[in-house]
């Protein structure tokens, strides 16, 4: 029977090298495209490809010819394994687009004879990979690949059978060249193809490492852009499938200045390491939040807290584009440290994190695309809420802040009915600001109480995090009630309370009605 086991374990030990042998050998190659479609898939595909790979691939189609390809699926780990297609046979060619997560199918055909694939992957989760076909371009390139001279005067460019509709397979080049010490403006007055599969670059230069982007679908207004050099490229591509209006385009020579530079973020915009105190708290967010983050961001947080302390960190809004700006949490100081998570998108769900030793890493990244809020987030050190108090009768102190949370903060609630009676010295009020609410319920509730009144002025009652939010008693006294619903098993509150001078009667902080109105209102979930 030992033998039988020793045999077992020696060949899954030749099979895995077998494996990743295999992988190194199809992993970096020069593949020729023909007539006849082929198959380019990632290593082990379709099962998971195997971790820290850099695989690179040149597809080559013959002289005077282009590649296509079609991506079939794509599966990768979506923050962190990629792939990259370039027009081009190197690495420093322009960039066609950049594929990680779950992503539909898509197309594209080279403009030079040749396309580099690159995938990357990193050393935690693994996906099925992708699978795509390539073969020679079936495309037809009569009277639409012309060169333009710009001038003075604008002058239009449009694509063909505009504007009732293109044929398929196209494949248009237009080189705009500017006269010397002037640069290109082009503006795509209209613009509509098929979202799919149709689309057009624009190449600043003609050179195979010159950059370039791609528009395709409905534009709603105008989009202009101005060139970095005397010359621009516009190259249209059609399939064989459906087709639309196409687009009209306006351009001109014109003069280069500063405003037409794109501003790239400087990268130490967002980065710092911040002390957290013994007691206290503190938020991180995007810079700008809640307005818009820019494009090209990389910015990285390291947050320390007193030694022998752990961080503790979770997030209170997040909204990224989902498919390209990231964050990710480190349990450490190094990018290669162990990752607590990743987040992305619109989400509501609650994360929160907690590092092992004094140190945790957040690292915040955008793409050259779509910009959203980001996110906020607040950390603090960690504390053991598992023997909070449930209740009790506290005194609010002058310029101090304390602390309470929910039993067990912020995992299960434990169906725990809990009051706490706070109160200030003669002359002065209750304040308490939220710092932590998430509930999944909406029978989930915390209730304010002035004084011995039986009516809370105010109550939050919601499904959402809630966070950031002030409430006053008028009176000394101030009654805080948590009341979770008996199926609650994550979330619950964390606050603090200071006395403040008492408030003048007839304000009425705007926080509390519209609490009310939430309370009591439309329900617009």
């Amino acid at each position: 029977m030992m033998k039988i086991y020793l045999a077992l374990a020696l060949w899954m030990i030749i099979a895995e090298h077998e494996l990743m042998s295999g992988a190194e050998l199809i992993c970096k190659r020069r593949i020729n495209a023909e007539y006849r479609a082929s198959v380019l898939m990632s290593p082990g595909y379709p099962f998971a490809y195997p971790n820290n790979m850099r695989c690179e691939w040149v597809i080559q189609a013959p002289e005077g010819q282009q590649v296509e390809i079609i991506f079939l699926e794509i599966l990768t780990e979506s923050c962190c394994d990629t792939i990259e297609l370039r027009d081009g046979n190197t690495s420093s060619a322009g960039l066609l687009a950049r594929y990680r997560g779950n992503v539909s199918e898509s197309i594209y055909v080279s403009t030079f004879g040749s396309l580099y694939i690159k995938f990357t992957t990193d050393d935690s989760f693994v996906f099925n990979g992708f699978m795509a076909q390539f073969r020679t371009a079936t495309t037809k390139t009569q009277n639409c690949t012309v060169k333009l001279d710009a001038s003075d005067e604008p002058q239009l460019l449009t694509s063909p059978g505009w504007p009732y509709g293109y044929e398929n397979n196209l494949l248009c080049t237009w080189t705009i060249t500017a006269p010397e010490g002037r640069v290109v403006s082009i503006t795509f007055v209209e613009f509509e193809t098929e979202s799919c599969c149709d689309y057009v670059l624009v190449r600043h230069g003609k050179s195979m490492r010159s950059s370039m982007y791609e528009l395709g679908g409905l534009l709603k207004r105008p989009f202009t852009d101005v060139s970095t050099g005397p010359i621009i490229q516009v190259i249209f591509r059609s399939d064989s499938s459906l087709s639309t209006s196409g687009f009209k385009i306006q351009y001109k020579a014109v003069k280069r200045t500063k405003t037409d530079l794109m501003e790239i973020p400087k990268k130490d915009k967002c980065t710092g390491k911040i002390e957290i105190p013994e007691a206290g708290h503190g938020t991180l967010t995007t810079p700008g939040y809640p307005e818009k983050h820019e494009n090209n961001m990389n910015c990285v947080w390291v947050l320390v807290a007193p030694p022998g302390m752990r961080v503790s960190l979770w997030f209170t809004s997040i909204n990224t584009e989902a498919c390209c700006d990231f964050i990710k949490i480190r349990d450490g100081e190094t990018p290669t440290s162990k990752k607590l998570g990743i987040l992305s998108g619109h989400s509501t769900k609650f994360a929160h994190y907690k590092s092992s030793g004094n140190v945790m890493r957040v690292d915040f990244q955008s793409d050259v695309t779509k910009v959203y809020s980001g996110f906020r987030a607040v950390y603090e050190v960690l504390n053991d809420s598992s023997e909070e108090k449930c209740g009790g009768d506290l005194r609010a102190a002058i310029n101090r802040r304390q602390y309470i949370s929910s039993p067990n903060w912020p995992n299960n609630a434990r169906s725990l009915y809990c009051a706490w009676n706070i109160t200030a010295d003669e002359g002065y009020s209750v304040l308490f600001k939220i710092i932590g609410f998430h509930t999944f319920r909406r029978r989930d509730s915390i209730q304010f109480f002035d004084g011995e009144s039986a009516i809370p002025f105010a109550s939050l009652r919601r499904n959402t995090q809630h966070d950031d939010e002030s409430f006053y008693s008028q009176s000394s006294n101030m009654y805080v009630i948590f009341r979770p619903d008996v199926t609650t098993v994550q979330g619950g509150f964390r606050g603090y309370f200071v006395a403040v001078p008492k408030r003048q009667r007839n304000t009425t902080p705007s926080i509390l009605v519209s609490n009310l109105l939430g309370q009591h209102g439309r329900d617009n979930r």
